[in-house]
């Protein structure tokens, strides 16, 4: 059975997910919104949880971060944890 995930979640999950890759990448809420083409306003609601974003939006975040926007909403992927290795993945081949 899979997880329901609610707004409110979703929303947290995204603000969770931004401050890291502000942090990881070194990357201001204004550099963010240059990037994205958003206000300083819009980011900000959307990195303090406040607003969920549509998906023209998300995948702006997404490409303005290096991400996909699957590892954007979804913190427990983020693309910085262990991968399986290329040998495990050659021998299930």
């Amino acid at each position: 059975m899979k997880a329901v995930v609610t707004d409110e979640l979703a929303r947290e999950n995204l603000k969770a997910s931004i401050a890291l890759l502000l942090e990881k990448r070194g990357m201001s809420r204004y550099r963010l919104a240059r990037l994205t083409g958003e206000s300083d306003q819009t980011i900000k609601n959307v990195a303090d949880g406040v607003h969920m974003p549509r998906a023209g939006l998300l995948s702006r975040l997404a490409e303005a971060f290096g991400v996909t926007m699957d590892e954007l909403v979804n913190p427990k992927r983020d693309a910085s944890r262990p991968k399986r290795s290329q040998k495990k993945m050659q021998s299930v081949a």
